[in-house]
């Protein structure tokens, strides 16, 4: 079943390569919210309620009987609850109907239990192809005023990216004005204006700005003449399109916005941004962003700030974050605007045609940050905090450095091309959790959930081509991270890099030692001989509320999750479930682990080598029979997570070949 849960996990969040329904005969908004509550339902039965995702799909299909993919996830949901019958007619429906993931359904787990594989190959066999997706929409025209107006009849739902395109074409008119107002008498705005009005600037015609915050934090249009500021209508609104962090919606332009909004109350308040990387689908939807051409800004609120320390769990290049609160977010803004505005027209051009404006004006702007003056700089955790200072922001350097970028120049987007990962030898001692934040093309994150390390990995770079068939080369750089504790060795031409981290305590953040932070940070840039790339970032967090001891040979000699002292300390609840334990490990003379003895609330008791608990031992003291524990994630009234273990009735045995034995053999059988 955990096998099927991470298939349909990964279709409930629109993973890149999965495509979201058509929803043959729903306007747009109404798909758009079709599709909100069907990824609720997949999440639903990938945490395995299977009898609440029928009821849930039973109602969905009422609502979009044409869409085949609801009736897929159906035949999965009535399998997994034993209705074999009743799953072959919804599977059945759904090839009548068509769906684009129909073989990825049929070969889920509990489809595959029902022993009906002739019937389901003949489904198969007889699918309709998957019905089309509905067609561009005519643009709506920013005029004069400079609104981008949102409504149905400028925007279609995209199957493909599992977001809504709203489609604009600027007036003419706008590319008459000046890139920035006359009320902005700086010296950077009338060096943008003057390559404007000389044409070696292509300027903010054509852009859009997304205000996702009710206007609370806003540009001005009088400031920026050539801009397009997006708007709601009624109707967008009503479905929640035009505020807080944006998962939903998409423009055929480049777009950068911002939502100075927070989530303030309550055990899981947290900045927009952290909320992106912790909830589902939200990094999924920052790279649909990032490779459209968008980016956002969002404040940190509260999530960088000294006390609490970074609580970021990941960096990632698909936004930027402002050190603050409310209006933080402006001159970052302010920033992207004016890079924007001060690309060559053929380079503009050639970027939005490649998909690559949003990654290069990250680089352009972090490249130009005060805190990396020089350009071996930008390589280091001078360029990359998790959240910018307004003081950083040199605009001078940024205008231009975006001027002199030429088409020839452009660097490609870093990528990552897989990630392989030791298992934990220890176990996660929590069912149903796993070490991975989420996956993305250009950013990865895992979590440190596991009691043993170090943490292995291999890190490769993606199929990454220069968009002018430059030769490339790759840098991997720890950004962040203990270099006593962190190893980085790139490998094969710098096309992948091993990896290696010790466990990590909280340490004083780089550049800001008024912060302490609990991530390691990796990076991969390209070079193409001109310029480098924005990276494709990977991150590790660790658990600030876990008190570790390890041994000169850095075997774990204990973990205590409950400890007193730590108990003030904020750990994000929506990824560290709490335990109530301490755990020391024992290791014979060779150095292999024996087992563990656990404390809780001040009971004892000890565990197999295996995790199984301990229930009778022979004269010599070696366990004989053992129980398996199990570790559900139970969630609280007040919505918190915590690890509870229980037993499962499965016993393990164990023998031993003579006195001298002390790690014995163990079988899954009763104990006698």
């Amino acid at each position: 079943m955990r096998r099927v849960a991470t298939l349909l996990l990964c279709l409930a969040l629109a993973a890149p390569g999965l495509a979201a329904p058509v929803y043959p005969g729903a306007a747009p908004f109404a798909a758009d919210g079709l599709e909100m509550r069907r990824q609720e339902t997949l999440r639903r039965l990938a945490a395995g309620d299977a009898a609440g995702a029928v009821t849930a799909l039973r109602a969905l299909v009422a609502a979009s009987p044409r869409t085949g993919a609801l009736h897929a996830a159906l035949a999965v949901a009535l399998a997994a609850t034993g209705a074999r019958e009743a799953a072959l007619d919804s599977l059945a429906q759904a090839a009548a109907l068509g769906v684009e993931d129909l073989p990825a359904y049929a070969a889920s787990a509990p489809l595959a239990a029902l022993g009906s594989e002739a019937r389901i190959a003949a489904i198969l066999a007889a699918a309709a192809p998957p019905p089309p997706g509905a067609p561009p929409p005519p643009p709506g025209l920013v005029g004069p005023e400079q609104t981008a107006l949102v409504r149905e009849a400028v925007t279609r739902w995209r199957p493909d990216l599992g977001m809504l395109e709203s489609r604009f074409q600027a007036a003419p008119a706008l590319r008459r004005r000046p890139a920035r107002g006359p009320m902005d008498k700086s010296a950077e705005a009338a060096a943008l204006n003057r390559l404007v009005a000389r044409g070696r600037a292509a300027g903010n015609f054509g852009d859009l700005y997304d205000n996702r915050d009710g206007d609370h934090s806003s540009l001005w249009r009088a400031a920026y003449p050539q801009l397009g500021f997006v708007e709601y209508d009624d109707a967008a609104q009503a479905a929640g399109l035009h505020y807080g962090l944006n998962t939903r919606i998409l423009f055929d332009a480049p777009t950068f916005g911002n939502s100075s909004t927070a989530i303030g109350q309550g055990l899981f308040w947290r900045s927009q941004a952290r909320a992106a990387l912790t909830t589902p689908g939200g990094v999924a939807a920052l790279w649909r962003q990032y490779a459209a051409n968008h980016i956002y800004v969002y404040p940190e609120h509260r999530d960088h700030d000294p006390g609490q320390g970074d609580l970021f769990p990941a960096l990632t290049p698909y936004m930027l974050v402002s050190q603050g609160s409310s209006s933080s977010d402006r001159p970052l803004l302010d920033a992207v605007a004016a890079i924007l505005a001060a690309l060559r027209p053929e380079t503009k051009t050639f970027l939005r045609a490649q998909g690559l404006i949003a990654p290069t004006a990250q680089m352009l702007l972090r490249r130009n940050l005060t805190t990396a003056p020089a350009e071996k700089d930008y390589l280091t955790a001078a360029a990359w905090p998790s959240a910018i200072e307004a003081e950083m922001i040199d605009l001078g350097r940024m205008i231009a450095a975006a001027n002199a970028l030429t088409p020839g120049e452009v660097p490609p987007m870093a990528r990552f091309g897989g990630v392989e990962e030791a298992i934990p030898a220890l176990g996660l001692f929590a069912d149903g959790l796993s070490e991975t934040l989420f996956d993305s093309p250009a950013a990865v994150a895992r979590v440190a959930r596991r009691a043993d390390g170090p943490w292995r990995y291999v890190l490769r770079a993606g199929e990454i081509a220069d968009p002018n068939g430059r030769p490339l080369r790759f840098h991997w750089r720890v950004l962040r991270g203990d270099p006593a504790h962190v190893r980085l060795t790139p490998r094969e031409d710098g096309r992948a890099a091993a990896l290696e981290i010790d466990w990590l305590a909280p340490y004083p953040a780089p550049s800001r030692p008024d912060l302490t932070t609990n991530r390691v940070d990796v990076a991969l840039f390209v070079h193409n001989g001109a310029q480098y790339s924005a990276p494709a970032l990977f991150s590790l967090v660790f658990s600030p509320k876990q008190t570790r001891v390890h041994d000169a040979a850095g075997r774990v000699l204990s973990v205590d999750y409950a400890d007193p002292a730590l108990k003030a300390v904020y750990a994000d609840p929506m990824i560290f479930p709490a335990r109530d334990w301490r755990d020391a490990f024992a290791y014979d003379a060779e150095g292999r682990l024996t087992g563990w003895t656990r404390t809780r609330q001040g009971v004892a008791a000890d565990y197999t080598r295996h995790g199984a608990r301990v229930l009778r031992r022979d004269a010599a003291g070696r366990p004989t029979c053992a129980e398996v524990a199990r570790y559900p994630v139970q969630r609280a009234r007040d919505g918190a997570l915590k690890v509870a273990e229980t037993p499962s009735g499965v016993t393990v045995a164990y023998r031993y070949r003579d006195a001298a034995d002390r790690l014995g053999t163990a079988a899954t059988e009763p104990c006698a």
